[in-house]
């Protein structure tokens, strides 16, 4: 969900006074990406490098609230794209459970599309060895052999096995 406006107005002591939101107050994802609080410690940085951009130029204070809500409101897209990919993954959590650990450690972890298969075997010890075996997505664990969904075929190698 995202507020239609991130810059509100108010009349304080006779003066016209932006009020801006940030993090879940202007923009929320699901609790499962859990970004809430780097979205909100990102809107504040980036509203504080868009003064400093501002400063010695004649940007009025119209224009910074503006170029701040236009930059953030793209990485928020960003996340709550993620997020809505997770959600889904948790709905459908029982297409899953039938995997071996590994696989569903990897589906698990892969789940947002913001880890990739590259980043896992670059970054996790664990699963780097076995990485190059990871099925492509769109395999899953049917009774005790893996197969295409709606296909059958000769059982697949299991995702990352020790």
């Amino acid at each position: 969900m995202i507020c239609a406006t991130w810059v509100h107005h108010e009349t304080i002591a006779g003066k016209d006074t932006p009020i801006v939101l940030m993090g879940d107050a202007a923009h929320t994802a699901h609790f499962s990406i859990g970004s809430g609080t780097k979205l909100a410690l990102e809107d504040a940085i980036d509203l504080a490098d868009e003064f400093s951009r501002a400063a010695g130029t004649h940007a009025g204070m119209a224009e910074v609230l503006q170029g701040y809500e236009a930059r953030r409101s793209v990485e928020v897209l960003k996340i709550q794209n993620a997020a809505r990919n997770s959600t889904e993954w948790f709905e459908n959590v029982d297409r899953y459970t039938g995997m071996e650990i590994e696989q569903f450690s990897y589906s698990l972890l892969t789940r947002s599309q913001r880890i990739s298969h590259e980043n896992l075997r670059n970054t996790a010890p664990t699963l780097r060895r076995c990485a190059g075996r990871c099925p492509p997505r769109g395999l899953i664990r049917l009774g005790a052999a893996q197969r295409r969904i709606g296909q059958t075929g000769a059982p697949l190698r299991p995702c990352c096995c020790p």
